[in-house]
């Protein structure tokens, strides 16, 4: 009798990596660019796909971010910028919790403790299409995700979709700070460079372009049970349970004694 797989574990906020690796399972060894992508491991939607040999760049404008891409992601290109169409110094507000820095400020509701204390960092901005020129170059790009806490629209006009395609894109859809749609800013640029809206997972859209469309069943609904996952919170608790419970076991046989 066959044994049921062990569960795949989800690094990303949002099980967004579960939904993008049912979709492009097919691939080995692909290629992603991650806009926004905080840290290596925490909240990653690239993790999971690193771990199975993929590669793909890392862009990350807060300095001690990239210090722990450029140590654990060799294998990636890691870029210390931000994305912007208008390339050049570019203000970015880091919070107390830096997961939030933002190029809009106002998106900082100081009486919330996580926003609390921005810090204002001048960083090097960039368009997207140069990068991808310059780092991507004739490589497909089997995914593109973008998290930049309210500053999407600006990355999205950088972009030059008839130059690079990625088979899929998801894009955080939601703002971070207050939890409205912030998508019609910039999905009707997406819809015209022929991208066809999959899924929304109540934080991020995910879109696929006309020419792969048969991808969109297998992106078309959330992460769920049938994916066969833990998330690394998950993983944690359990190995915290078997810990504890290990120590009961220890604490229960030396009473005994």
């Amino acid at each position: 009798m066959e044994k049921n797989p062990a569960p795949t574990v989800s690094y990303a906020q949002n099980a967004e990596d579960i939904v993008l690796l049912r979709a492009l399972s097919h691939v080995k060894r692909g290629f992603y660019v991650d806009v926004g992508a905080w840290h290596p491991n925490d909240d990653s939607v690239t993790k999971v796909f690193y771990d199975r040999g993929w590669s793909g760049i890392n862009i990350e404008p807060q300095a001690d971010r990239m210090q722990a891409f450029l140590a654990e992601r060799p294998r990636d290109i890691n870029l210390q910028l931000a994305v912007s169409d208008c390339p050049g110094p570019l203000p970015i507000w880091v919070p107390r919790y830096s997961a939030l820095a933002t190029c809009r400020p106002e998106l900082l509701e100081p009486s919330i403790p996580d926003y609390a204390e921005p810090v204002k960092h001048m960083v090097g901005a960039a368009r997207l299409d140069r990068l991808l020129r310059e780092h991507a170059k004739d490589r497909m790009i089997h995914f593109l995700k973008i998290d930049v806490e309210g500053f999407e629209a600006a990355v999205i006009r950088s972009a030059d979709f008839d130059a690079h395609r990625p088979l899929v894109l998801a894009v955080e859809a939601v703002s971070p700070h207050t939890g409205e749609p912030t998508w019609y800013d910039w999905e009707p640029r997406l819809l015209t460079k022929g991208y066809l809206f999959a899924l929304f997972d109540g934080l991020n859209r995910f879109y696929v372009r006309e020419e792969s469309h048969e991808l969109l069943p297998k992106l078309s609904v959330p992460a769920n049970c049938l994916d066969n996952f833990l998330s690394c919170r998950e993983i944690t608790l359990l190995h915290e349970l078997a810990a504890a419970r290990e120590r009961l076991k220890r604490q229960s046989i030396a009473t005994s004694m």
